[in-house]
């Protein structure tokens, strides 16, 4: 064979060779490059696990906040009557304080402000010489200005001091079979005992 042809297949097997090599190259880097660019995407350096449980952390925070409120009707003797939004487990007196204070006339003697309110309910702040007949829903003057715990509904009731949602629903589950005669026998009321009826005495009847 002749050594010229020899040598010229050589060195374009030799050249082709390069060539492939150089491609091959070429598309491997290209393909780390798409690889790379491809995880940056779906992992950004500053997103982490950590940062995900935190920022799910504070939403179901700003979640339950939200939640957590309680709507107040309250009227009678305050200077702005009217529905009020408050933060759960906020109390009586706060409610008198969003709603402008009280009036000159109002009566607060039986009006425990330390009590916790519930959603939905109605707070009413009587007048002085003023009770709350349940007959009809409408006040009348009363010189004795006394709640009848026969006759009053269930916001009437918790007027009282010590009296909350489920001591004045037990009154008026009780007095649908047993009607009271005295206002002693607001103690056969479960939870209600002598401590709590010494502090309502002086504004129950029973007429």
């Amino acid at each position: 064979m002749d050594n010229n042809v020899y040598k010229k297949g050589i060195m374009v097997i030799g050249s082709v060779a390069v060539i492939l090599m150089i491609y091959l190259g070429f598309k491997i880097s290209e393909k780390d490059a798409d690889i790379s660019n491809a995880v940056s995407i779906e992992q950004p350096a500053n997103i982490t696990e950590e940062s995900i449980n935190i920022d799910l952390n504070e939403k179901k925070k700003e979640d339950k906040v939200q939640k957590e409120r309680i709507n107040v009707d309250i009227d009678g003797a305050v200077k702005c009557p009217g529905v009020y939004e408050f933060p759960t487990d906020s109390i009586v007196d706060t409610a008198i304080k969003v709603a402008g204070g009280l009036t000159e006339n109002a009566d607060t003697k039986n009006i425990n402000r330390a009590r916790t309110m519930e959603n939905g309910e109605k707070i009413y702040i009587p007048e002085k010489n003023e009770v709350i007949n349940n007959d009809n829903n409408e006040v009348h003057s009363a010189k004795n200005g006394k709640i009848n715990i026969n006759t009053a509904n269930k916001e009437q009731l918790m007027l009282l001091s010590g009296i909350g949602k489920v001591y004045s629903q037990r009154i008026i589950d009780y007095r649908k079979t047993n009607k009271f005669d005295t206002i002693d026998e607001i103690k056969e009321i479960k939870g209600i005992g002598e401590k709590t009826f010494d502090n309502i005495k002086d504004f129950i009847t029973v007429n």
